[in-house]
């Protein structure tokens, strides 16, 4: 077994990747949605950039996930709070509502493509 795995599984709930496994999107009032680069993801939360958002600590947004699983894609929308923003164009984001099974799925795909990436040929 991959041993930042393991590692990755000890300090948080869901394993992260910084891979391209998603296109991330945000909204105020989940009506017009702004594309963000995602620096990272998994299934409790997000990192993104933006210059084209304006947000603060404590903000409540939406956030749709356009998740992308080999030839498959899957779309679900989330509400999420601004846990951190760590300068004026990056934020980290803690998602409130979303259902297990998407959070089961997010997480699935971020430790298949975590595996994906950590083999050496």
């Amino acid at each position: 077994m991959d041993n930042s795995y393991k590692e990755n599984k000890s300090r948080r709930a869901f394993g992260r990747t910084d891979k391209a496994v998603c296109k991330l999107y945000v909204s105020k009032g989940a009506e017009k949605w702004t594309e963000v680069y995602a620096v990272n993801i998994s299934a409790g939360g997000t990192k993104f950039i933006s210059r084209l958002v304006q947000l603060e600590e404590g903000d409540e947004i939406f956030v749709r996930i356009d998740l992308l699983s080999g030839f498959s894609e899957f779309v679900f929308k989330t509400r999420a709070k601004i846990s951190r923003k760590e300068n004026a164009e990056t934020y980290a984001v803690q998602f409130l509502d979303m259902s297990k099974a998407n959070q089961v799925m997010l997480d699935e795909i971020v430790h298949a493509n975590n595996r994906k990436f950590s083999k050496i040929d």
